[in-house]
């Protein structure tokens, strides 16, 4: 067990507070453990002109702000002309040259960090400069973002190609540099195997996890619409804009030549013109940016998860298993979450064969029922909280102090 204690700075991007994305509810649960280890100090190197507002929760972590500054739109084709040219991401340049990377080092040796946990992709000599002031530094790489990135070149239109060529070619060079650091986490083991070899004997897995007390409470008991499904996602992430318009229209029209009066609605946050454009044609309804997703799902009865590039938090699927909601899903959009095919969710690939596995859970409500009280147990055992708490204990206990 590491010492009781201890120092420790969190060095993020954006705020998760209020919580409106995947990524955010990991950064969440990442502190929560980290409290309970000792003091922690978030250092919030903000991407806006003004500082966001922070509502961090009572007792939750102190918050030091560094704004750096968004270019002007006609600098940002350059922008990402320099971050490619010298593989660095863009918005980690414009934190060196404002002078930002240089204030948090300052910040992590005046606090006496114990421990420095890094949101991915970093600074090239970061890590270097952090270890020089005593810290032990990890880096939370979460999830594949260049295999997404990769999968994503596959299948986008050739416009978009550039932009994600460069941010695959940055993700590459950042990933060699996690040799640089004491210790790398992922959230899946898969993930956790496939980066090995970049920092070897230093990959550890903490994984995802959702407050499943919570949304037990927060959850309908009964769907109100039980002949529905509904696709749930934060829509600044490339693979679920595509999985959302897959749902609206090719798996939306298979739906209804089973079923003519199913209720179909796709739920998250910042729907775009193109997700708009094929629900209204596929008679979908679009809920943007509601409240509390996990109310919004309950209402439903089955969650449908069509990713063909995955990677990302799947909390989507895990809230869906806390909140009792069956779930229909490719095998890659519920990999590394050690859900069994027909026992915790349905796997399905072409478009008719999600339909068809929709439609039989409408039909047979006591298999549903099954499939429902084991996903519940899954999300129980292994991904509540106490799962990450449990995870970051176990990864920090490893850390040997350095001299000051």
């Amino acid at each position: 067990m590491p010492e009781a204690g201890l120092r420790i700075c969190y060095v993020g991007a954006t705020s998760p507070w209020p919580p409106r994305t995947g990524g955010h509810l990991r950064t969440i649960a990442n502190l929560e453990s980290l409290a309970s280890l000792g003091a922690v100090r978030f250092l919030l190197c903000t991407p806006q002109p003004q500082p966001p507002v922070i509502l961090p929760a009572a007792g939750g972590p102190d918050v030091r702000v560094f704004p750096v500054a968004r270019p002007r739109a006609n600098r940002r084709a350059w922008e990402w002309t320099r971050a490619v040219m010298s593989g660095q991401h863009p918005y980690l340049l414009r934190a060196r040259d404002a002078g930002v990377i240089g204030r948090v080092i300052g910040e992590v040796a005046r606090f006496r960090a114990d421990v420095v946990v890094l949101e991915f992709p970093f600074y090239p000599g970061v890590a270097t400069a952090f270890r020089a002031t005593g810290a032990f530094v990890v880096a939370d790489a979460a999830d594949d973002r260049l295999g997404v990135a990769l999968g994503l070149l596959r299948v986008v239109p050739s416009l978009a190609m550039p932009r994600l060529f460069a941010e695959a070619l940055v993700l590459a060079r950042s990933e060699r540099r996690l040799s640089e650091l004491d210790q790398v986490w992922y959230a899946a083991p898969e993930e956790a195997q496939r980066a090995a070899h970049l920092a070897p004997g230093r990959v550890r897995v903490v994984p995802n996890v959702v407050d499943v007390a919570s949304i037990v409470v927060r959850a309908q008991r009964a769907p109100a619409y039980p002949r529905s499904a509904v696709f749930l996602g934060s829509f600044g992430y490339q693979p679920n804009v595509r999985a959302a318009i897959r749902f609206a229209t090719t798996i939306g029209a298979e739906i209804r030549r089973l079923d003519p009066d199913a209720r179909l609605a796709i739920v998250g946050r910042g729907p775009t013109r193109a997700i708009i454009s094929a629900a209204r044609a596929g008679e979908v309804d679009v809920l943007a940016d509601v409240p509390d997703a996990v109310v919004e799902i309950s209402r439903y009865g089955v969650l449908v998860v069509p990713l063909g590039v995955a990677g990302g938090t799947r909390l989507k699927i895990l809230e869906a298993f806390a909140a009792g909601v069956p779930v229909v899903a490719t095998a890659v959009a519920a990999a590394g979450l050690g859900a069994r095919n027909g026992v915790e969710f349905l796997a399905a690939e072409r478009d008719a064969d999600i339909a068809r596995a929709t439609v039989a859970l409408w039909d047979d409500r006591p298999r549903a029922d099954r499939i429902r009280e084991a996903a519940h147990r899954l999300v129980r055992d292994r991904y509540d909280l106490q799962s990450a708490h449990r995870a970051v204990r176990e990864a920090l206990a490893e850390r040997r102090p350095r001299a000051r």
